[in-house]
């Protein structure tokens, strides 16, 4: 009887054990996901649609998607950069960091901005590399809020035979709500992956207006 009861408490024992594996082996292979969903630009939806190293003679219905939600995002990223530059108060390895990944987002770093809100100097037309300097002078954080975002002109080839469109944000500070424009590129490109190059195409900003 004694040994009876020491077998059926050993196999109650293994399946716990069994259970408790199987639930971290589970967690293991859940936890990368569910940290994918908080990766900025990161969309699996649209990842295929990307996926091309060579301008199409023209963009489907779904590429034109993908690369506008591409766009929308791009911009987004360049409002929180701003944010970070101009903070006083964050660390200068961040912003310095920030900086450069914002320049990376243009098509050109002589692209000009124009907006009004954006530039909030008496200057009426300055480049990016003048405008990072103003906003770090200013030492006072520049803070934008966005409601809407959508194309007005889709993208299409222009006389480079690159694809330009054009993206109108409604953008919010200091409570005034303001319509933003900005011209948007895709265009072919090289990245370097380690000691290779790699063609592909790649959204980019232009003119602010």
């Amino acid at each position: 009887m004694f040994k009876q009861v020491l077998h059926i408490i050993s196999f109650y024992l293994l399946l716990v054990l069994f259970s408790c594996a199987g639930e971290s082996r589970y967690e293991d292979a859940v936890a990368p996901a569910e940290e994918s969903k908080s990766i900025p630009g990161n969309n699996a939806e649209f990842t295929e649609e990307l996926n091309i190293n060579k301008l199409p003679k023209s963009l489907s219905i779904e590429q034109q998607a993908a690369f506008e939600l591409r766009a929308q995002q791009k911009f987004q990223d360049f409002l929180d950069y701003l944010k970070i530059v101009s903070n006083p108060k964050m660390d200068k390895g961040l912003v310095k960091h920030s900086e450069e990944l914002m320049k990376e987002l243009f098509i050109s770093d002589t692209i000009t901005i124009t907006d009004s809100s954006i530039i909030d100097q008496k200057e009426s037309s300055i480049k990016l590399s003048r405008l990072i300097s103003l906003i770090k002078q200013r030492n006072k954080t520049v803070n934008f809020l966005t409601n809407n975002i959508i194309f007005s002109i889709p993208l299409d080839k222009d006389s480079s035979n690159n694809y330009k469109g054009i993206m109108e944000a409604s953008v919010i500070r200091k409570h005034k709500t303001k319509t933003i424009r900005v011209d948007i590129y895709l265009i072919e490109t090289t990245k370097q992956f380690g000691d290779t190059e790699q063609k592909t195409i790649e959204i980019k900003l232009g003119n602010i207006y």
